[in-house]
């Protein structure tokens, strides 16, 4: 039972990133308690224009009753509602985001820079560079091959 369980919270974990269409998680209504402890209640209660709710069974009534999501004898569908839900997850209507991790602050002081460090000395690397050029002019190896302008 431990190993199905894991299982679902995977596939949860997999809508909740829109990895799975809605028809492929077997449990709608543990997903929609995933999202319930994600959004904050007030968030919900504006998109679906619901009254206040105290869990997920609460929830996916007066989603169910909102929407006309029932059974034969007049039963409310609460798989019907989750899925509902879940759709309108995936299509990005429930706002959800998350904050970025706090970062912490060196603990040592500040100092700005007073030069540039010894990698980035402009001068130093001009000078190599104009010695390779020099040296590259005067090599009379036969390494190179001259072909004249015009000439493939």
């Amino acid at each position: 039972a431990g190993g199905s369980s894991r299982a679902n919270n995977a596939k949860e974990a997999l809508l909740l990133r829109n990895c799975l269409t809605v028809m492929e998680i077997e449990d709608p209504i543990a997903a929609v308690d995933a999202i319930l402890r994600r959004v904050p209640a007030r968030a919900l209660l504006e998109v679906y224009e619901i009254g206040v709710f105290s869990n997920v069974q609460e929830f996916l009534y007066r989603i169910a009753a909102k929407r006309g999501k029932m059974r034969r004898g007049g039963v409310y569908d609460y798989e019907e509602a989750a899925r509902s839900v879940l759709t309108d997850w995936n299509q990005g209507k429930v706002p959800f985001y998350t904050l970025p991790p706090t970062r912490k602050r060196p603990t040592g002081g500040l100092e700005i820079a007073s030069g540039w460090a010894k990698e980035f000395d402009l001068a130093a690397l001009n000078a190599s560079q104009a010695t390779v050029v020099e040296t590259a002019s005067r090599d009379d190896s036969e390494d190179f091959i001259a072909i004249p302008a015009g000439r493939r």
